[in-house]
């Protein structure tokens, strides 16, 4: 429904051409980021398997913590599984943040490639982002599912972005799903959370987990990498249809 009126407003406001160069860029940054997502099988068959989203090479994986425990601790090693490959590998545990509600594996063998990063303090309201996730299991046999939103709240606490809330919908499965903006580039990762209202996904930016394990200085410090420069310039589309919304 919120995608259906989001589509109308746009069609309202945008001429064919544009909506075509934006479902262009859509597909573009799904392309992007579709071959770094993978699927965290969970301990228990009733519990709906997670998404987790490499963030460095060797097969490193960034996913959600609190869906992992089991009586309080997190299992050493988790299957993992690359969609559209046929393969479930092993990944060791090698770090984990409760204040973010993240953890951090490595799954040796994988030639998954990394997802790209974006910075917090290029996200804006009404920005449009995708939500790439493993939705009800459906990434074990086949390519993630993508659920397209904009981002409709910025949380800060100071000067920090403390969360991001977006209409992208979180699924059973994509718990722990890339929030990528138009480039392609890692915005965050989709928590176990909604909004007071139930209309809004929680995501935790992925500047403030890049700070919380370098602030450790534990194994994932260096799987986090480095902020990326600031853009210089934002591309058109993603320009055009943010100014829409947030208009």
């Amino acid at each position: 429904m919120r995608r259906a009126a989001s589509l109308l407003l746009l069609a309202a406001a945008a001429g064919a051409g544009e909506l075509d160069a934006a479902q262009d860029a859509v597909r573009k940054a799904a392309d992007a980021v579709r071959p770094s997502v993978v699927t965290v099988l969970t301990p228990s068959d009733r519990d709906f398997d997670l998404t987790g989203v490499a963030i460095a090479p060797g097969g490193v994986v960034l996913t959600v913590r609190s869906l992992l425990l089991k009586d309080g601790r997190l299992p050493d090693t988790v299957p993992v599984r690359f969609p559209g490959k046929g393969s479930t590998l092993d990944a060791e545990l090698l770090d984990e943040d409760e204040s973010t509600d993240t953890a951090i594996y490595k799954a040796s063998g994988s030639r998954t490639r990394a997802v790209s990063a974006a910075r917090a303090d290029d996200v804006r309201h009404g920005m449009w982002v995708l939500l790439v996730g493993n939705t009800f299991g459906a990434g074990r046999e086949s390519m993630p599912a993508l659920s397209l939103g904009v981002v409709s709240a910025i949380v800060r606490r100071g000067d920090a972005v403390e969360a991001f809330h977006t209409s992208a919908l979180v699924n059973p499965g994509s718990v722990g799903a890339p929030l990528v903006d138009l480039s392609g580039d890692l915005v965050g990762i989709a928590l176990p959370q909604i909004t007071g209202d139930g209309l809004q996904t929680i995501v935790m930016p992925f500047d403030r987990i890049r700070g919380a394990y370098r602030a450790k200085g534990g194994k994932g410090a260096s799987a986090v990498g480095r902020p990326p420069p600031p853009r210089r310039s934002r591309g058109h589309i993603a320009d055009m249809l943010g100014a829409v919304l947030e208009d």
